[in-house]
């Protein structure tokens, strides 16, 4: 086979040379409201379950070693230990004893080493490309005495490993669909909280939209990427886009997991 020529690039969010395009992609209202309606067309039910999976699971954080605790400002601590505890939730909703769970795109190991320690007779891979992230992983790792842990240093898509379940909070634009994709090949589960995505783009891997039932209807590439670039508008409720913005971001995770579910997934 022959190796497409590409530029040498990062995707990861924590990464400040991360890829950005050099033409970004601008979009007026009118065009937003053509895709909407082009989306309506489809008589889609973009529907969620108003809890999310593991909900039921308990969860204190008060009685966790500090080192497991997320380290991040005070004003961003709460919402991020909800992330962490929601996504954590449905790992352990789905993995077993003797899995092998891959954190990708881990960052500082935030998810991994949560799910680590709630999980002894699992075995977690941290994997990263960004060094300093991961030598920090490495400290929080050695202070909780972790014994089923292993930091990788490579792109995901380098990464041939057997594994169960593959989460990742928070891969940039195409990261989380290469994280499903990569899921997909191994027949393994995932949990993944997507992340910008107006870093949606085409690319030699990953072709959007990404669903049978919207490759099939009047919906472009074009306006998959406007229907991404919106749903990054979706700051405060009291901006008059939020609820567009929103919107916007439930048809992209829609199509994703109407993807997985060509794929022969339960989502």
């Amino acid at each position: 086979f022959l190796l497409p020529t590409v530029p040498s690039q990062s995707l990861y969010k924590s990464d400040p040379k991360r890829y950005r395009p050099r033409s970004k992609l601008f979009t007026n209202q009118g065009e937003v409201e053509s895709v909407l309606e082009a989306v309506d067309q489809i008589a889609l039910t973009v529907s969620h379950s108003p809890l999310p999976a593991g909900h039921n699971r308990s969860l204190n954080w008060k009685i966790l070693p500090v080192q497991v605790k997320p380290t991040v400002p005070d004003s961003r601590l709460k919402r991020k230990m909800q992330q962490l505890d929601n996504l954590c939730k449905a790992v352990l909703e789905v993995a077993k004893p003797g899995d092998t769970i891959v954190d990708f795109c881990c960052g500082s190991g935030h998810l991994g080493i949560l799910v680590a320690y709630l999980l002894p007779d699992c075995t977690v891979l941290l994997l990263d490309n960004n060094e300093e992230s991961l030598t920090y992983a490495h400290k929080r790792v050695a202070n909780l005495h972790l014994k089923n842990v292993m930091i990788l240093q490579c792109n995901l898509d380098y990464f041939r490993g057997d594994f169960k379940v593959g989460m990742s909070l928070h891969a940039c634009g195409v990261a989380t669909d290469l994280v499903i994709q990569t899921c997909q090949k191994k027949k393994a589960a995932f949990v993944v909280c997507p992340c910008c995505y107006g870093g949606l783009q085409k690319n030699h891997k990953i072709n959007y939209p990404r669903s049978r039932c919207f490759r099939e209807s009047s919906i472009s590439e074009r306006h998959f990427f406007v229907l991404g670039h919106c749903a990054d508008q979706t700051h405060k409720k009291i901006y008059k886009k939020s609820e567009q913005g929103e919107r916007c971001m439930s048809l992209v995770d829609y199509d994703r997991c109407l993807q997985a579910e060509d794929s022969g997934y339960s989502v």
